[in-house]
C-alpha cells in the first residue's frame, strides 16, 4: 500500500479528475479524459477531508445533493478509512491494482 500525500486543490475536482491526480503521485503520465487507463476504486482510501472536498465541488460545480453525492461514492468513490494527521489532512492509501492501463488494440 503507498500513502499519497495531496494538496487541498487536488482534491476539488471530480472523482476521475482526483483518480489522475493520484496516479500523477504514482509516477503515471494520466492526462484528465484518457481513456486508455481506469481505475478500480475498491483499491483507493482517502481521509475524511479528502473526501469533504470532493463532495464540496460536487455541491457547488453541479448543485447535487447529499444523497447524490452518497450515491456516487457508493458506485466510484473511495472509502474513507484513512486516518489524517494534524499537518496533512489529504491524504489517499493506494493498493497495487488501482490504474489499469488499456492494451492498445493493434488491428
Amino acid at each position: 500500500m503507498q500513502t499519497i500525500f495531496l494538496k487541498e486543490e487536488e482534491c476539488y475536482c471530480q472523482l476521475d479528475k482526483f483518480y489522475a491526480n493520484v496516479a500523477k503521485h504514482l509516477g503515471y503520465d494520466v492526462p484528465y479524459g484518457d481513456e486508455k487507463h481506469t481505475f478500480d476504486c475498491r483499491k483507493i482510501c482517502i481521509t475524511p477531508s479528502a473526501y469533504q472536498k470532493i463532495k464540496e465541488f460536487y455541491k457547488q460545480r453541479f448543485n447535487d445533493s447529499e444523497l447524490t453525492v452518497a450515491m456516487l461514492f457508493l458506485a466510484c468513490g473511495p472509502k474513507m478509512t484513512v486516518n489524517e494527521f494534524p499537518d496533512k489532512k489529504y491524504i489517499a492509501e493506494v493498493e497495487d491494482g488501482f490504474i489499469l492501463e488499456e492494451i492498445e488494440d493493434e488491428n
